[in-house]
């Protein structure tokens, strides 16, 4: 399915759109620092160009260590998962983060934010890196490449805490929730609507 693809053995991974709050731009940045300029390990990118992707796809194409695929086909998406040595998501904002959450499913470990729903997401099972600068991006990053035990544990409670997250249970909270707020009001009864 990767074949081609032509992917390094070691790689960090993105998907996931091209927009400035996706902060791809600090991570593409990031592999200039010098916690990482000397491991060579490589950015791949997947996604499609989104609002305002302009000076994201500059800074790609100017980075020698970063690859753009661009949007890859869903069938791609789990290959590229499992494959990558990391999943680094520098969001400023997500509302959930999927990729995040498909990234820990497939046992990868997570390099991400503590942005809007991500903390919800990821709870323990990722590393998490308050102030996304590039800076701190390579720091989290050089951390993760440099322990193989950290790596294992990121795995390990990736694919856990994973599996919390199912339709089955996300349909029985919203159940709960809606039959929690019909309690409060028990006979009452919307008025007709007179025009």
């Amino acid at each position: 399915m990767l074949e081609p693809y032509r992917l390094p053995d070691r790689f960090l991974l993105y998907l996931g759109n091209l927009e400035p709050r996706k902060n791809l731009r600090a991570l593409v940045e990031a592999l200039e620092d010098r916690h990482l300029a000397g491991v060579g390990m490589p950015l791949v990118v997947a996604g499609a160009r989104a609002w305002e992707a302009n000076a994201t796809f500059t800074a790609i194409a100017a980075s020698p260590r970063t690859r753009y695929l661009g949007p890859v086909p869903d069938s791609a998406v789990g290959p590229l998962l499992r494959a990558a040595t990391a999943f680094v998501f520098p969001s400023l904002y997500e509302g959930f983060g999927l990729p995040v959450l498909e990234a820990m499913a497939c046992g990868t470990p997570v390099i991400t934010t503590r942005a809007g729903g991500l903390p919800e997401v990821t709870g323990e099972a990722a590393l998490t890196v308050p102030d996304p600068t590039p800076g701190a991006l390579a720091a989290a990053v050089a951390e993760l490449l440099g322990d193989d035990a950290l790596a294992a544990q990121l795995r390990r409670e990736g694919m856990a805490r994973a599996r919390a997250f199912s339709w089955e249970a996300s349909a029985a909270a919203h159940h709960e929730l809606f039959a929690s707020v019909a309690d409060r009001w028990p006979g009452r009864r919307r008025s007709a609507v007179r025009c």
